[in-house]
């Protein structure tokens, strides 16, 4: 897992794990999935997003779509933060340019 961003009091941390199926002889079938976690400092769960990277469900998308509204409201004293994930918040159909923040992490101390 990635500690993206750490806060006087919280963390943003995330666990990008990519699952590999072999379908048929030679054909692999890749799904990325995405657990992104609020943790206190003593590791406590805060807040939790799970989602599949590449999926165009609704669900997925509903999911990616509240990562801003996560970071915006448990990171609002960090700007650096907010001003990275929205670089990567496009409002693309299917909200997948966010998963740019978490693909290439980069810690942010915030205090």
């Amino acid at each position: 897992y990635f500690v993206l961003a750490d806060d006087v009091d919280k963390r943003l941390v995330c666990l990008v794990t990519a699952v590999t199926t072999k379908q048929g002889k030679s054909l692999y079938s890749t799904i990325t999935y995405y657990d992104v976690l609020v943790l206190d400092l003593g590791d406590n769960i805060i807040e939790t997003l799970y989602f599949k990277g590449t999926s165009k469900s609704a669900d997925n998308v509903g999911l990616r779509k509240k990562v801003p509204e996560l970071i915006k409201r448990n990171f609002q004293n960090c700007p650096k933060v907010i001003e990275r994930m929205e670089s990567f918040n496009t409002n693309d159909e299917y909200f997948m340019d966010i998963l740019g923040f978490f693909d290439s992490p980069v810690y942010l101390k915030c205090n």
